[in-house]
């Protein structure tokens, strides 16, 4: 959630991401939950080829969170809330979609029953274990391997102040790729980028925005006087109704279509005021 608000800061202009001085000052190499977050994307990431082998590995994770600092663990993850709340309005900032949050969940809750003697009925804590285990070998062992890039296994190595270089150097490239965005365009992204999981909220909005697009170009129209810009602007609009859809899950395809609606309407109304001053 916070890389991925770091990400929405950036379209929105700002300078610097107060998400990613949070990041900074609570997933450095010596806080605790860093440590924790490392256990977790042990559990997500790594496979293994039998039922057997992936208990064994899910009992030394276990193993290894009972050995950190869980009450300094439980003070810094109330801190960062507490940071990310004065920072961001906290029921919007937790919109944004979970991946593997099944997995997740299940990882939590091994972590709490096993680690903290938190009581959970016996059967939750069963399924949750082999929620984990399933998802550790349900993999194919060589796609896995063969898909890991070396590029990104020699950056896991690499210094954090390198990483925090390539981070610096990757978002220069972002902006100099999308500086140029509308604002209308940078909106869109933002509302994508923020409300990925809220479906219902987010096609509400893109057809919204469908009928608004729809009603300038058609008004566009009228001032438009060549015969074949006319006709292609009027085959454009027509168009732009296939992107609404009573519900479901807005594609990506769907997005750069409206960004490029957008970009059309700009040229169109950039084409008018040239012909007027001429």
């Amino acid at each position: 959630m916070l890389t991925r608000q770091i990400t929405s800061d950036i379209l929105e202009g700002a300078e610097s991401s107060e998400a990613t001085k949070i990041l900074r000052e609570y997933f450095g190499e010596d806080t605790e939950i860093s440590k924790e977050l490392e256990l977790y994307q042990l559990l997500m990431n790594e496979t293994f080829r039998s039922e057997n082998q992936a208990k064994e590995f899910l009992q030394e994770v276990v193993k290894t969170r009972k050995n950190l600092d869980l009450k300094q663990l439980q003070e810094e993850k109330y801190d960062i809330i507490g940071k990310i709340k004065e920072k961001y309005p906290l029921k919007e900032f937790f919109k944004s979609r979970v991946d593997n949050y099944r997995e997740l969940a299940s990882v939590y809750k091994v972590f709490k029953a096993l680690t903290e003697s938190v009581e959970y009925e016996p059967d939750e804590v069963v399924r949750s274990k082999y929620t984990i285990v399933e998802h550790v070998t349900e993999q194919n062992v060589e796609e896995a391997e063969a898909g890991k890039s070396d590029l990104l296994e020699g950056f896991k190595e690499e210094s954090r102040d390198l990483r925090l270089l390539a981070q610096k150097v990757m978002i220069e490239k972002f902006n100099n790729k999308y500086g140029e965005l509308l604002p209308e365009q940078k909106k869109v992204l933002r509302k994508y980028i923020n409300n990925i999981s809220n479906t219902n909220n987010l096609r509400e909005d893109i057809n919204e925005r469908v009928e608004t697009l729809k009603s300038d170009l058609q008004k566009l129209r009228k001032k438009i006087d060549e015969k074949v810009v006319d006709i292609k602007v009027k085959e454009a609009t027509n168009l732009i109704d296939e992107i609404k859809a009573e519900g479901g899950q807005v594609r990506d395809d769907e997005i750069s279509n409206i960004l490029m609606y957008y970009q059309l309407r700009e040229d169109i109304k950039q084409a008018l005021k040239k012909k007027q001053k001429a």
